[in-house]
């Protein structure tokens, strides 16, 4: 038997079932409070709301408990905390509703000790679980969004008027359906039940991309596919250090420099968007003057926090992160990208397929985050991914060995 093969065999070890069970109690409040059907639209006093915010409470307590109690902090979380107390401190010093920022960084803790205790314990069963909780709520939204077209309700945007949907507004989607391919992807490389995941797989990710509707959504496709096909032809481009460099000039050449009118054709003809980026720029320049009046420690707003024009986030997840904590905050939670992406430095790690695919991954949802803004949960989660992609793919080893022994290879 080849060396692959084993690790493969090994992957493909059904988890212990208590495991698995374990593991869809813990995510359930966090995957269900996905959908803004559990809030009642707006009643976050709702009985059934209520619950489930106790019964969330309650499997953050324990994984924090579980994964303590297993040993030290990594590198990465260590980086997180600190990331969290600069925000806290931009939120006391704003004297803001820390309501909804507790409720983020709850979630950033939780998905942390998740990945952190089950990457060691039972890092198939919780790849698995997770790929199915979050396909579930994947397929239903694109369920809802052939029933009602129209949204379930309709509420304000920079479009006057947007449909949300089961999940929420399309943008907002976006980054789960990120998050899914990865688990796609990894769930394919366990190797059980393979035929029913490549149909359930692309039916959700091609029906969800469809139904929605969303530019910055088919951008980031295109780009993907481009990747994967200019990989082989220019591999140094597709290195972590040379990405990083990519998306910081593109940054600096579409926010600050407005170099999109040179794509006045792939903007316009193609995406349906006007130059402006649907009112992106006057956007981006109230962001910028905001930020100029609080540079340290910004306004303390949650990551999808509303400053510009009233009722508008930054529209640029770079722009959101210094209005939401400053200088000192966006400084901090690069460091948290720097620590996820050590691994991809090295060089003997950076050509193997399951780095390639997180590089292009990682410049994929960086320019999503170009023209929208997410929750930084899902940041962190894709960015935990890339933290354990050296377990995922390299630290089996010590297990595929204790395996050689027992196989006889």
């Amino acid at each position: 038997m080849t060396r692959s093969a084993a690790i493969r065999k090994l992957l493909a070890r059904r988890p212990n079932k208590s495991d698995m069970l374990g593991i869809f109690l813990l995510l359930f409040p966090f995957i269900a409070l996905l959908t803004p059907l559990t809030q009642v639209t707006t009643d976050y006093q709702s009985p059934f709301y209520q619950l489930l915010f106790y019964y969330k409470m309650i499997s953050l307590v324990v994984i924090l408990f579980l994964y303590v109690n297993q040993g030290s902090l990594s590198s990465f979380d260590k980086s997180v905390l600190v990331f969290l107390g600069v925000w806290a401190i931009a939120v006391f010093i704003n004297s803001n509703d820390i309501s909804s920022v507790v409720n983020e960084m709850g979630a950033i803790i939780f998905y942390c000790c998740m990945f952190g205790y089950y990457v060691r314990k039972s890092p198939a069963g919780f790849l698995f679980v997770y790929f199915i909780c979050l396909g579930f709520m994947l397929f239903l939204n694109l369920f809802y969004l052939i029933v009602y077209p129209d949204g379930l309700f309709q509420t304000d945007s920079i479009w006057n008027s947007s449909r949300i949907n089961f999940l929420g507004l399309d943008n907002q989607i976006s980054p789960l359906l990120f998050i899914w391919f990865i688990l796609f992807y990894l769930a394919r490389r366990i190797g059980y039940y393979r035929k029913v995941i490549n149909v359930f797989g692309v039916l959700v990710i091609c029906g969800n991309i469809i139904m929605l509707n969303v530019g910055t959504l088919y951008t980031a496709a295109l780009l993907f596919m481009l990747s994967m096909f200019l990989y082989r032809r220019v591999p140094k481009l597709f290195q972590m250090k040379a990405a990083l460099l990519i998306i910081f000039i593109v940054f600096l050449s579409i926010v600050l420099l407005r170099l999109q009118y040179l794509f006045e054709f792939f903007i316009v003809d193609i995406l349906n968007k006007d130059i402006t980026l649907t009112g992106r720029l006057v956007i981006w320049d109230e962001a910028i003057m905001l930020f100029s009046n609080q540079p340290f420690f910004g306004y303390g707003l949650s990551s999808i926090g509303w400053l510009v024009q009233g009722n508008r986030h930054a529209h640029n997840t770079i722009l959101q992160i210094l209005l939401q904590c400053g200088l000192i905050g966006f400084l901090a939670f690069f460091t948290v990208i720097w620590r996820s992406l050590r691994t991809f430095f090295i060089k003997k790690y950076q050509h193997k397929p399951y780095y390639v695919f997180f590089t292009i991954m990682f410049i994929a949802y960086n320019f999503a985050c170009l023209t929208e803004v997410y929750l930084l949960t899902y940041y962190i989660i894709i960015l935990l991914f890339l933290f354990y992609a050296r377990f995922f793919d390299l630290a089996v080893e010590k297990r595929y060995r204790t395996l050689i022994k027992k196989m006889n290879i």
